[in-house]
């Protein structure tokens, strides 16, 4: 447990071409010593990112490059602006800006820091969480779901290096927010939801934001199902990114993504998980590279699936 704890604590402070080297370094060690691995990764994400270990917080508030009145709006719960109007679309759009300017220092595909700076995050919050929408943290959505930090969304859609040709299937739809990231930078996107519900609700929500141009127009295909399974209709895949923490990679994944493909999912248990990056060679080879440690809810199962 208190090895756990240490991992935990580290999981996202470690810069991911830096993780990536030493997880291969540490790999060496005879099964025996996989305690001394995670222990070796765990030191060193403590001392890159000391100051968020002994208690700084990471949640910066962005409402610092508002004006007075305009931070008001992100203070406790409220969500309105001066004298209690909503906050405006173009006012969001700021600390957005800000937010995404963070995330420079961690992402260099500059498309999809556009990605972020575009799809409107707050729209996908609850009202009563939307004082928080662009800080760096996951936040609840409903029904158990939550909506991933920016960070861990933009590392992940990163690691697919879309060019916007490219057939894209998402697993754990969610709110619907990476899916909308998604639409900003490949041809067509399916997504995959096992709750009904929570498919319908961010059917309604990405396409409203299409609607007023906030999203970018992309087809993207709403699918309730088991995520495990992929979503064979629409295979094969250029890329696949799963959203929920898997106990391994499914079979049925794997089998959907093109050669040359890249499946991008965590995997792992209740307590930590690897950010895997899976890749599949011409001759349909699969190889596998652990990118980061993450920590995200778990992947769920059903029996069937359906297109909406």
């Amino acid at each position: 447990d208190l090895g756990y704890s240490i991992i935990r604590s580290c999981h996202e402070t470690l810069p991911i071409h830096l993780w990536s080297f030493m997880d291969r370094l540490t790999s060496l060690l005879p099964a025996a010593f996989q305690w001394t691995r995670l222990a070796s990764l765990a030191m060193l994400s403590a001392v890159v990112g000391v100051f968020d270990v002994v208690g700084c917080d990471p949640a910066r508030d962005h409402s610092s490059s508002l004006g007075r009145s305009e931070r008001g709006a992100f203070d406790g719960a409220g969500v309105g602006g001066e004298g209690g109007k909503p906050f405006s679309d173009a006012e969001f759009a700021v600390v957005r800006g800000q937010m995404v300017d963070d995330l420079a220092t961690s992402i260099r595909d500059e498309r999809v820091l556009d990605a972020l700076r575009k799809v409107p995050r707050h729209e996908f919050v609850p009202v009563a969480q939307r004082s928080r929408s662009y800080h760096d943290v996951p936040l609840p959505v409903s029904e158990g779901q939550t909506i991933t930090r920016p960070l861990i969304v933009a590392l992940m859609t990163e690691l697919l290096e879309l060019d916007g040709a490219e057939r894209v299937l998402e697993v754990g739809t969610g709110s619907g927010y990476q899916a909308s990231v998604l639409a900003e930078l490949a041809a067509e996107v399916f997504t995959v939801e096992i709750k009904a519900d929570s498919s319908a609700a961010a059917k309604d929500k990405v396409s409203g934001l299409q609607g007023r141009g906030l999203v970018r127009d992309a087809r993207v295909t709403f699918v309730v199902g088991d995520g495990n399974k992929g979503h064979p209709p629409g295979a094969p895949y250029d890329a696949i990114l799963v959203t929920a923490a898997a106990s391994r990679v499914p079979e049925a994944l794997q089998s959907q993504l093109k050669p040359n493909g890249r499946l991008v999912i965590p995997v792992g248990d209740n307590y930590f998980q690897e950010l895997l990056l899976v890749t599949k060679d011409d001759k349909g080879e699969v190889s596998e590279r652990s990118m980061k440690l993450v920590r995200l809810i778990k992947l769920q199962e059903k029996e069937s699936g359906r297109e909406e």
